[in-house]
């Protein structure tokens, strides 16, 4: 199992699938948007860091799906970026037994920011949200219903 790539409408994105997986009960889904650094569309790049690179490294135990969409950029995942979120989602749950009650978000600096956005605009599909090194627009902040929690170290000047 592990990653293996998926394409809707041309643009390719990550799944990783649970070595253990069995269809006899609902799966947790984790959907992890990258930083602006691994923008592109070869599919790969944002596999390197983050929640996959860890992945990579505990394969065998992890113990959820993992969407991992790439970013065309410049620099956010809206427009086509965010319709392919939300299309890959709605395919693993086509595919899998992905349990709609427990579908969390998370990114990392442009996904982090990407995870508050998205956050705001869909509040009822998501089961927690985890921004880390990102921004949102504290406004927003009211229409988020799932659990948000936002990290962001000391020593990151940005």
């Amino acid at each position: 199992m592990g990653f293996q790539k998926r394409s809707i409408r041309g643009r390719i994105y990550q799944v990783f699938i649970p070595p253990t997986y069995v269809p006899n009960r609902p799966w947790p889904t984790i959907v992890f948007l990258h930083g602006v650094g691994e923008n592109g569309t070869d599919g790969e790049k944002h596999l390197n860091v983050g929640l996959p690179q860890y992945i990579r490294a505990n394969e065998q135990t992890f113990p959820a799906f993992v969407i991992a969409p790439q970013c065309k950029g410049p620099w956010k995942f809206v427009g086509d970026d965010e319709d392919l979120i939300l299309d890959a989602v709605t395919a693993a749950q086509r595919e899998w037994r992905i349990d709609s009650k427990r579908i969390y978000l998370t990114g990392m600096s442009q996904g982090g920011c990407s995870t508050f956005d998205l956050g705001a605009r869909y509040p009822d599909r998501w089961a927690g949200l985890v921004v880390v090194c990102g921004a949102g627009t504290p406004s927003d902040a009211g229409r988020i219903i799932a659990p948000l929690w936002i990290y962001h170290g000391e020593k990151d000047e940005v």
